[in-house]
C-alpha cells in the first residue's frame, strides 16, 4: 500500500510543484516502511513456503508400476 501511495507522490516530486520538495520528503516516509514490510514478509514466507515443498514432496506417492 505505501508503495503504491508514494509512487505518484515521487511523480509529484518531480514536477515543478510548488511543493515538490515537501512531496519527496513524504514519498520516501511512504516507501521506506513498505519496502520494509515487503522484505519482512517474503523473508517469513520463504522458509514456509520451502518447508511446505518439501513435506509435499515426501507424502507424495511413488506410482505403481504396471509390470509389462
Amino acid at each position: 500500500m505505501g508503495s503504491m501511495l508514494a509512487f505518484p507522490i515521487f511523480l509529484v516530486s518531480y514536477s515543478n510543484a510548488s511543493w515538490h520538495a515537501q512531496a519527496k520528503v513524504l514519498a520516501w516516509i511512504c516507501v521506506v516502511p513498505a519496502l520494509f514490510f515487503s522484505y519482512y514478509a517474503a523473508a517469513t514466507y520463504i522458509p514456509i513456503a520451502r518447508s511446505a515443498l518439501r513435506d509435499g514432496r515426501t507424502n507424495r506417492r511413488p506410482k505403481a508400476s504396471s509390470g509389462t
